[in-house]
Order: C-alpha cells, then sequence, then structure tokens
C-alpha cells in the first residue's frame, strides 16, 4: 500500500525522535524515503506515486487534444501535470515516457507514434503502412 507515515523512536540519548515516511511504487518498483516533516513528504509522495502519475498522464492526454482554445485554468493543470507551459507533442510524449516507462521487450512505437495513432499494431506481422 502506497502512504506517508509518521514513524517515532527514541534516540541513543533517550530523546524521542520522529520522522515521515513516503512509501510509494513507480515503474522500477517500491521505494522508501524519509522527510523531516509531513508536508515535504505528502508533497514527494504526490509526485512519485504511480497510479496518480498514471491517472495525471492520461489527464495531460485528453487535455492535450481539448478542441477550442484553453481556459486559464487548462493552462494551470498542463502546468501542474507536465512542467511545463509549452503544450507540444513533444512534451506531452516525454511526459508519457518518463511516466510509464519503457521497457525494451514491450516497445511498439514511440510515444510520439502512439499519441498520433500511427504505432504499429503488435500482432500484425508487418510494419505500419501510414508511416
Amino acid at each position: 500500500m502506497m502512504s506517508v507515515r509518521q514513524r517515532q523512536w527514541k534516540s541513543g540519548n533517550g530523546r524521542k525522535a520522529t520522522a515521515w515516511i513516503a512509501d510509494y511504487r513507480d515503474h522500477t518498483g517500491r521505494h522508501i524515503k524519509t522527510f523531516r516533516n509531513k508536508t515535504t513528504a505528502v508533497a514527494y509522495h504526490r509526485k512519485h506515486n504511480m497510479s496518480d502519475s498514471k491517472d495525471d498522464a492520461l489527464r495531460a492526454v485528453l487535455l492535450f487534444y481539448t478542441v477550442g482554445r484553453w481556459s486559464d485554468e487548462k493552462r494551470a493543470e498542463w502546468k501542474r501535470i507536465t512542467g511545463s507551459d509549452d503544450a507540444s507533442t513533444k512534451v506531452l510524449c516525454d511526459h508519457i515516457r518518463t511516466v510509464l516507462g519503457r521497457s525494451e521487450g514491450n516497445d511498439h512505437g514511440s510515444a510520439t507514434q502512439v499519441v498520433a495513432g500511427r504505432a504499429a499494431i503488435p500482432d500484425s506481422g508487418g510494419a505500419d503502412p501510414t508511416m
């Protein structure tokens, strides 16, 4: 279970010590990191928790393909998700690649090709004629 939790112990000199633990999972596995305060641990957890990241990646794709001019709220959400003011295919693909990682055995096209709908179908047995 991914969480932020408090850890308390007695130090060698008998004092009570406290730390905050951010426990999260990403494409490389499970990670635990320790922080002095809860606010920093929660922020780190939100940034690195894979399920939140996948949800944000989906939001970024849907936001990217929104028709019409973007409102200030949409621009702010894009910047929150991707960390960039530039709403380009490259930024979107770099974000998705970062979130999902790339496993060598499952590469069925670049993230740019997937977003543009031009990736080869895995079981097609040949190259994609549109490329």
